[in-house]
């Protein structure tokens, strides 16, 4: 498809579905190498896989967008070609970043050499893709206080779609399906087994347990006043008994906890026939 001026008739954009590029000022037909075209996918294919992946959507939605659209649609192979190609650009990415993110913390605790481990002190929070106690994935982030900077993820994933795809082609008990699991296991999506409450306090283990490894200890953690990953992190002495980890709480979630307490006790009292709200100084009243 090609997008031309209606003033010069020059050819301002251009785009192929097929295995043949049109060279439009010689009116050539030129064939692309296997080797090129395995290596550089068509831009349009790489952006509508990105998009399919960004709104958390997979193949089957490709197939009925395509079918409504009267589109030719790329293999389902294809598909999971391209999508690994798009995680490891995110990765590669990501990368980079938590490098330069890294190195700014150091510099804002005054640590010059990059070979010294730092002490700082974090917040931790876990989120799940969907609500409830029943998510397949789950995501602990540590942050630091400082800079208000991620240093470091860990994501927690039930689900593996390889997998599941592949045990519907081959059966689960199958030997070929054994065969293709020896491959795939290193690669494996799915890298957690429990329930999805305790996503969070695994996560946790892991990214203190990998902290040193990146320059860093985690010696201080600010809590929402959920103590589980705490607790755990205490229990395993993740830094050896020579450096412990402190547990510091935060204002705003002791305040929200504090208000609520109060305004229940207004209420528990005036069923009693005991009145402690009132305009007058020290009263307890609902908007405090």
């Amino acid at each position: 498809m090609n997008v031309v001026c209606i003033n010069c008739d020059l050819t301002q954009s251009e785009i192929c579905s097929s295995k043949q590029l049109v060279d439009t000022k010689l009116h050539q037909i030129s064939n692309v190498s296997k080797n090129k075209l395995f290596n550089t996918p068509f831009d349009v294919n790489m952006r509508i896989v990105q998009g399919i992946l960004s709104l958390g959507l997979g193949y089957s939605t490709l197939e009925k967008f395509c079918m409504h659209m009267n589109l030719s649609i790329m293999s389902s192979k294809t598909f999971n070609s391209y999508k690994a190609k798009v995680l490891n650009g995110h990765l590669v990415g990501s990368n980079h970043l938590l490098v330069d993110v890294r190195k700014n913390v150091r510099e804002a605790y005054g640590s010059n050499n990059d070979k010294d481990i730092v002490d700082i002190g974090v917040s931790y929070e876990g989120s799940w893709l969907t609500r409830g106690h029943t998510s397949n994935i789950g995501v602990g982030c540590v942050i630091d206080l400082l800079t208000g900077f991620v240093i470091d993820n860990e994501v927690m994933s039930k689900r593996c779609g390889e997998c599941e795809q592949t045990k519907f082609a081959l059966e689960e008990d199958s030997a070929d399906f054994r065969i293709w699991y020896e491959g795939h296991q290193d690669v494996c999506s799915a890298t957690y087994v429990g329930s999805s409450g305790a996503m969070e306090v695994n996560a946790a283990v892991k990214l203190w347990e990998r902290s040193e490894s990146i320059d860093f200890r985690y010696t201080t953690l600010l809590s929402d006043g959920d103590s589980k990953s705490f607790l755990e992190l205490k229990e395993r002495n993740v830094y050896g008994s020579e450096t412990q980890i402190k547990n510091e709480e935060c204002i705003n979630h002791v305040s929200k906890r504090l208000g609520t307490a109060l305004r229940q006790t207004v209420k528990d009292w005036r069923v009693k026939g005991v009145t402690l709200g009132g305009k007058k100084h020290g009263s307890l009243k609902k908007t405090n």
